[in-house]
């Protein structure tokens, strides 16, 4: 997992947010248990979609409100992902040089340029599912979640800008986007497995999730703290609950990647004066 989120200093104008602080925590520690550890978290591979909806919801309440401007937003994730990805690549190739064979060694390469264009999930999605066992082997496959994170990065604050110009309720083509990408999901669950977990076409109604709360501004401020209380737990209980049962097959990200996603959207609507 490598997402790309923004930074207490990318959002210096809003209000600092613990609870989504511990979303995040909670991300990375699934994610990493399972892939040291697969039996004591079998479902923790759904901490991606964890911050898929952190992303989406950050990302269209800076851009949505003008908070940061589109040149501010693209150089900040520059300088922010180039240092740090040039330094696993840089390593990754200098440990291949002396680990892989020489077809190995070919296949990293092209991994790395893919990792460089943010092409990650586009080169995995053509070599290998994410469950098969020679994906296991592959030092780059994590990148797969930047290259998805990217290419929505790219995509949806131009449809905010056009939204915009032209006028179009950005309700409106947020509920679109996220039911038609949830749509082309199922059908690729059936169709190529591979296809729904890797390309962005199927994953960014996981976004817009994120993104349906930015625009809908406080709706459960209208609850009482208890109701709000009530849910968050709920939502955290449904993260619990999945990264504990959720197994590996066919039908992730859709339909099952609903459960994460919903727990994670709870937590966020509900805001951080639950405990």
């Amino acid at each position: 997992m490598s997402a790309d989120l923004p930074s207490r200093t990318d959002i210096a104008q809003v209000p600092y947010r613990g609870d989504i602080d511990g979303l995040r925590a909670f991300a990375v520690i699934a994610v990493v248990v399972y892939h040291v550890f697969p039996r004591w978290l079998p479902g923790g591979f759904c901490g991606v979609d964890i911050f898929f909806v952190i992303s989406g919801f950050l990302i269209t309440q800076q851009v949505s409100r003008r908070e940061i401007s589109f040149a501010s937003f693209y150089t900040r994730r520059v300088r922010r992902l180039a240092p740090a990805l040039l330094c696993v690549l840089l390593a990754t190739v200098s440990a291949g040089t002396f680990c892989l064979l020489p077809n190995e060694l070919r296949t990293l390469g092209t991994a790395c340029f893919a990792g460089a264009t943010f092409l990650s999930n586009f080169f995995s999605w053509q070599t290998q599912g994410y469950f098969d066992r020679s994906a296991s082997l592959q030092p780059l496959l994590h990148l797969w979640s930047l290259g998805v994170e990217e290419q929505f990065y790219l995509l949806w604050p131009a449809l905010i800008a056009l939204s915009r110009r032209r006028e179009f309720s950005l309700t409106k083509m947020t509920f679109f986007t996220g039911v038609t990408s949830f749509i082309i999901g199922l059908t690729c669950a059936f169709v190529s497995p591979a296809a729904d977990f890797y390309l962005p076409f199927s994953r960014i109604w996981e976004f817009m999730a994120g993104a349906g709360l930015a625009i809908a501004g406080h709706g459960f401020k209208r609850f009482s703290p208890r109701w709000r209380t009530a849910a968050s737990a709920g939502g955290l209980l449904c993260l619990l609950v999945v990264v504990f049962q959720l197994r590996q097959n066919y039908f992730f990200p859709s339909p099952n990647a609903l459960f994460p996603v919903i727990g994670a959207t709870l937590v966020i609507a509900t805001g951080p004066e639950t405990w």
